[in-house]
Order: structure tokens, then C-alpha cells, then sequence
């Protein structure tokens, strides 16, 4: 059951904003804009977000369509807005098993000339700090448990307790979750989150409409070297592994100047000169392995002959003959 209200502190505010990514930063930061622009009696406004800092939970880049955000921050690059780097560039191809094929035009859909790449992480710090500015309070660390309502109006959240044990008994350190109270709350907890189910469900808010389509989507962060992939450069491949029924539509979206490829980027570049390595490679194989190998250590592509290639700062130099113990010798020296 859960805890009386009367043993749970109760926080009061005008309107409260559960979760704190780009949509609830923005509602946030737009209703303290209008809260100037119009002024009145000052509004307590809050954002809940459950991670222990703001843009903690954004893992992906994203290409942005800067329109709205023009609109909500005009001067969004005087700002400092974290973009990493203007598209310049729309790849589409359609794959096989065993191949590609590129598109000879991109659809306009897929067009994204004056969009941005960028980290969504550290763009929605960005829009935190822009939010803090305008006197805007950020609860983090804070997960929302469960709605609050007085009759049919949801009143607020109750946040989770805290010292809570795997069986669910209370430890010495237990403290109980806070009751945040709204006159207005808004669910930005996305598109599948918790607190939105359950007020669909209770409220039946899609009683006679279409349902809610969804789309799988994965997270990946790969980091590479900074000349494998320009910055500006958004690939869209589409097909394969799935078939005309299951469609896969990715992206990979270069983000050079910012999140861990920038940053392994900006550490290899100044040894860049110095970054040796030897690999076991077949014949003629010398400019694959140059290129696709410059960083590669000791790795070693076995082609079926005893052959040691030395590599340095993209460049490739025979070893024929030497032993293995040796081509690292020689390379060491050089």
C-alpha cells in the first residue's frame, strides 16, 4: 500500500514538467519565456528528471531540424548551442546481403542540407542551463512512480522511495518519496513512458481513436578515427537484414567535432606522425592494410602468407622475411 500522505513531504508548484529531455526542457524554457513576456504573478515552474544530471539518459546523436528551435531560441548559435556540424552531405542506399546500392538522387524526405548533427547529450545540457537562466527549478535524480489525481485531474507525482531493499523491506537509510503537486502537469516521459500509459489507460484517452504505431529503435556509439568518415555526412541505409515487410531505415550520422568519436579524433591527431604498428598481411594488400590499419598495434590479417607489413602515419613498407620479433624491432626504431 502506499504510504499515508500525511508521512510524505509535499512539494507545491503552478505547473510541473515530468521528464527532463528536449521536449521538457523546451516546454519549460518556452513557459518561462511567456511568463516575461507577459508577466503577472510569477509561475513555480519545475522539470522532474530521473537521472542524476540533466542530458545523463541521451545517449544518441540526432540530425536537427533547426526550425523549431529558431523559434524557441533565435540567437541559438550566439548561445553557444552545441551543434557539431552542418549537414553537407545525404547517402541512401539500399542494401543486400553482399552489397550496396546507392541512390542517384535522395528523396526530398531524407534531404537534411541546413540541418545540424548533434549530441543529444550535451544538447540537452544546453537547453538545461538556458532553462536554470530563467529561474526554472530542475529536480534530478528524482524517477516519478506514479500519477496523483483528485477525481479525473491528474494532481502530480509521487516520486519513488528511497532505502528501499531487494524484498522490499525498508532499510535504516529508507526516506519516502515526495508528493509534487500541480495545477498544470505535463507528460514529456516519451513516447512509451510509464506515467503516459497509465493516464491513457485510466483516462482512456485513445477510446475511439487509431492506435499508437511504434518503430523499434537501437542506440549505437561507435568511436572511429577522425579521416573514416567525414563531419557533415548523414548515410541512410535502408533493406537489409529486414525484408519488404519489416523496413529498416538507420542513419549514420557523422559527429567529428563532438561525443567519443570527436575526442578520440582530437587525441590521435597530434600523434598521428608517431602511430606505428605491424601486421601479418597477404600480397598487394599493402595500401588496404594503410588504409583501414594505421593504429593497428600488433593486429594481423592472415592471408596465408608469412609476409610483415610496417605501417606508419598511413604509409606501408615491406618486410618480406623478417621475423616477426624483428619487423617490431625495426619498427620501434623507426
Amino acid at each position: 500500500m502506499p504510504e499515508p500522505l500525511s508521512n510524505r513531504e509535499v512539494l507545491e508548484v503552478d505547473i510541473l514538467i515530468v521528464g527532463g529531455g528536449p521536449a521538457g526542457m523546451s516546454a519549460a524554457l518556452r513557459l518561462a519565456q511567456l511568463q516575461r513576456e507577459k508577466g503577472g504573478e510569477p509561475l513555480a515552474i519545475a522539470v522532474l528528471e530521473k537521472a542524476r544530471d540533466v542530458g545523463a539518459h541521451m545517449l544518441s546523436g540526432a540530425v536537427l531540424d533547426p526550425s523549431a528551435l529558431r523559434l524557441l531560441v533565435p540567437d541559438f548559435v550566439e548561445k553557444g548551442a552545441p551543434l557539431a556540424s552542418e549537414v553537407h552531405q545525404d547517402h541512401v542506399y539500399f542494401l543486400t546481403r553482399s552489397s550496396k546500392l546507392k541512390f542517384p538522387i535522395t528523396p526530398p524526405p531524407l534531404r537534411n542540407h541546413g540541418h545540424y548533427i548533434i549530441s543529444l547529450n550535451r544538447f540537452v545540457k544546453w537547453l538545461g542551463g538556458l532553462v536554470e537562466s530563467e529561474g526554472v527549478d530542475i529536480f534530478t535524480g528524482f524517477p516519478a512512480v506514479e500519477l496523483l489525481y483528485e477525481g479525473d485531474r491528474i494532481a502530480g507525482v509521487r516520486t519513488g522511495d528511497r532505502g528501499v531493499g531487494k524484498h522490499g523491506e525498508h532499510k535504516s537509510t529508507f526516506e519516502p518519496g515526495v508528493d509534487i503537486r500541480a495545477k498544470v502537469t505535463i507528460l514529456t516521459d516519451g513516447a512509451r513512458g510509464s506515467l503516459t500509459k497509465a493516464a491513457v489507460r485510466r483516462l482512456a484517452l485513445d477510446a475511439g481513436r487509431s492506435p499508437q504505431l511504434y518503430a523499434i529503435g537501437i542506440k549505437e556509439l561507435w568511436e572511429i578515427r577522425a579521416d573514416r568518415m567525414p563531419a557533415g555526412l548523414n548515410r541512410i541505409p535502408l533493406e537489409h537484414p529486414m525484408n519488404q515487410r519489416l523496413v529498416l531505415s538507420s542513419a549514420l550520422a557523422s559527429v567529428l567535432a563532438m561525443g567519443l568519436a570527436s575526442t578520440a579524433a582530437a587525441a590521435d591527431a597530434p600523434a598521428k606522425e608517431k602511430c606505428y604498428g605491424v601486421a601479418k598481411a597477404g600480397q598487394n594488400d599493402c595500401a588496404n592494410l594503410s588504409g583501414s590499419h594505421t593504429c593497428a598495434g600488433q593486429a594481423k590479417v592472415d592471408k596465408g602468407v608469412d609476409e610483415w607489413v610496417y605501417l606508419k602515419a598511413g604509409t606501408c613498407k615491406d618486410m618480406k622475411g623478417l621475423s616477426e620479433a624483428d619487423a617490431k624491432a625495426k619498427t620501434k626504431k623507426s
